[in-house]
């Protein structure tokens, strides 16, 4: 097994963006689009992990598991619409849970977040 490669350090909130260990990366607190409706927040969590996944040289499609935080249970078929949209049937293992948000934002912010493993190695 290689070096474990630590990247988006936070020191504030003592937790690595995401972590290259062997044939997988895991991916931690993906959000985006804080404030916006749920489907944008959606989309903007995706567009922060694909960021974090290209620094590793990867995409959505190396994607293998997803744990989805909601802050509203009764929003999983909005999450289900922009997963279809974006992984395009290349979906990941998934959980979904519903959990209120300690963030800044307070009830209006934060309603999304994405956390995720991808896997480095050949793909299917």
């Amino acid at each position: 097994m290689g070096d474990i490669i630590r990247g988006d350090v936070n020191e504030e909130w003592a937790h690595a963006g995401y972590v290259e260990a062997g044939d997988f990366v895991f991916l931690s607190y993906c959000v985006g689009n804080v404030g916006q409706s749920v489907e944008a927040q959606v989309h903007g969590a995706l567009d922060h992990m694909e960021e974090k996944l290209a620094k590793a040289g990867l995409d959505l499609s190396n994607v293998v598991k997803v744990d989805v935080l909601l802050r509203d249970v009764w929003t999983i078929p909005v999450m289900e619409k922009v997963f279809k949209e974006r992984f395009r049937g290349a979906y990941p293992a998934r959980k979904t849970i519903c959990t209120d948000f300690a963030h800044v934002g307070g009830p209006e912010g934060l309603h999304v977040q994405i956390d995720g493993i991808a896997y480095k190695g050949k793909k299917a």
